[in-house]
């Protein structure tokens, strides 16, 4: 599945409006594959911006969105999803600033204008070996570039 196929799209627009109707006052970045032209993606990856991470987990809960890494949460971001249908979506709450915002969102804002970054996280995403330490690992070099 890619962005052109026009199911990104409809899931990100419909997504954008609905956590814009839950927390007026955030902002929706959208990031991962999703975000990289032409990239292949099979999930959908959004980053929302507020001000009160606890608060706007609780609304998102409330809402019915399941937590995802509940465990891992930090004072800075929280993390959900929604899965079923295709794309699956991620959506990760955060505040700008913070090292929930370098992860979630700034990080990948590097990867997108980098080709040999985003060439070896292809490539990290291939072999499924220690996949989810090897992926913290990679995001925390990717986040120690970031100006």
């Amino acid at each position: 599945m890619t962005r052109s196929d026009g199911v990104f799209e409809d899931v990100i627009d419909d997504w954008v409006h609905r956590l814009t109707a839950l927390l007026p006052a955030a902002e929706v970045h959208v990031t991962g594959g999703a975000l990289v032209e032409g990239d292949a993606a099979d999930d959908v990856d959004l980053v929302v911006l507020v001000s009160d991470v606890t608060a706007a987990a609780t609304m998102l809960r409330d809402s019915g969105l399941a937590p995802l890494y509940e465990e891992e949460w930090q004072a800075d971001w929280a993390a959900f999803r929604e899965p079923g249908r295709p794309p699956q979506v991620d959506v990760v709450v955060t505040r700008r600033g913070t090292k929930g915002d370098d992860h979630h969102r700034r990080a990948w804002e590097l990867l997108r204008h980098d080709p040999a970054l985003l060439a070896e996280y292809h490539a990290l995403k291939q072999d499924k070996t220690n996949y989810e330490p090897r992926k913290a690992a990679f995001f925390d070099r990717v986040v120690a570039q970031l100006p």
